[in-house]
């Protein structure tokens, strides 16, 4: 039996499967967004595919969220924007994948709103660093749009049916990496 025989469909690249499942829940969702903002996404996920333990920290998991906010209010220049993008994306992708796991001690409600606050200021610096540049217009774009890129990648993230040949390919897809409570 082929590989098409069960319904499982080749696809060229991660990004490729990215792309078209990001597609679908933004559909699914009534969800527009730019061009720029959607491949923007497509890089996260595909790097937060790779992470191990040596770049979860890097990447912003390893730390409370309220003491990376610390950390990039504290931080100066292209290093208060790097703090910040990762505190975005972290709060993005966890909000959109582990929202269960952040209602331990907090609640996922904080998580969405450091994450648009992170966005909110990244847009707000690009926006001197790069006056209409880019990622001013997705820092833009993903803070005014928060939950609902949330919503979509929840969507994208939800168990399929067991009946679906796909579920196979899409368990244990995402590392297991949240903030620390």
């Amino acid at each position: 039996m082929s590989a098409g025989d069960h319904g499982i469909e080749q696809v060229g690249s991660l990004q490729e499967f990215f792309r078209e499942e990001l597609t679908l829940a933004f559909q699914r969702t009534g969800l527009e967004t730019s061009e720029e903002t959607e491949a923007y996404l497509v890089h996260l996920l595909d790097g937060y595919l790779r992470v191990d333990a040596d770049t979860s920290q890097e990447l912003g998991f390893e730390k409370p969220a309220a003491l990376l906010l610390e950390e990039a209010m504290s931080s100066v220049g292209d290093r208060r924007i790097e703090i910040y993008r990762r505190l975005g994306d972290a709060s993005l992708y966890n909000c959109g994948f582990f929202r269960e796991r952040l209602t331990r001690k907090i609640g996922p409600e904080y998580y969405q709103q450091v994450g648009r606050t992170a966005y909110r200021s990244l847009e707000e610096m690009m926006g001197f660093k790069q006056p209409g540049g880019i990622f001013h217009a997705i820092y833009r774009e993903l803070a005014a749009k928060f939950d609902e890129v949330v919503e979509a990648l929840r969507i994208f993230g939800a168990k399929p049916a067991p009946s679906d040949p796909f579920a196979a390919l899409t368990a244990g897809f995402y590392p297991l990496a949240t903030f620390k409570d």
